[in-house]
């Protein structure tokens, strides 16, 4: 069983998109607010969530980065979820980027990721991206979660990117 369930949209340019972007420089106060985003959706939605994975959550994990960075700054969602991590379920590290596999945009490559069957197979997952552009990385992480025996699962975006152009025809209604 799949599921999405998308946490905020960001709107390019615009505050909280730019939010997102920047606490992948490990800006601590943006860090929160991702962490903080993350927890209420799934507070929020815990009714749903549960009912969508066929029983309580087991782990909770990211779409690891695609883009091979060594700095850290692919750890930066991972180790914003960490700050909730205690107070939801344990935030676990499940699948990695495989080295010398390259991403081509939109376009559905599960084989760019990897992980421990043992540490997957039967578990109820929330898999978490910070923001959803595409959906292609995510949706390739999801299909190696279920190769790899995740029994379901449930995405969750923390924003989904929209673009100004794209929102300037939105009739949004009142703030």
């Amino acid at each position: 069983m799949q599921r999405v369930v998308p946490v905020s949209m960001a709107i390019s340019p615009g505050p909280w998109y730019n939010r997102m972007s920047r606490y992948k420089l490990a800006d601590t106060d943006d860090m929160y607010l991702v962490a903080a985003a993350a927890y209420a959706a799934i507070e929020a939605y815990r009714s749903e969530i549960v009912t969508m994975l066929g029983g309580e959550i087991d782990a909770i994990c990211v779409t690891p980065s695609t883009r091979g960075v060594a700095d850290g700054k692919s750890l930066r969602l991972l180790n914003s979820l960490e700050l909730i991590g205690d107070v939801t379920r344990p935030v676990e590290s499940l699948l990695h980027h495989v080295t010398g596999q390259a991403k081509l945009r939109n376009t559905f490559s599960p084989q760019l990721f990897d992980g421990d069957r043992a540490r997957i197979e039967g578990r109820r997952i929330i898999l978490v991206d910070d923001t959803w552009v595409t959906g292609a990385a995510t949706i390739s992480a999801a299909a190696t979660l279920q190769r790899l025996g995740a029994s379901s699962l449930v995405i969750m975006p923390i924003a989904r990117r929209i673009e100004a152009a794209s929102a300037a025809s939105v009739a949004w209604g009142p703030d």
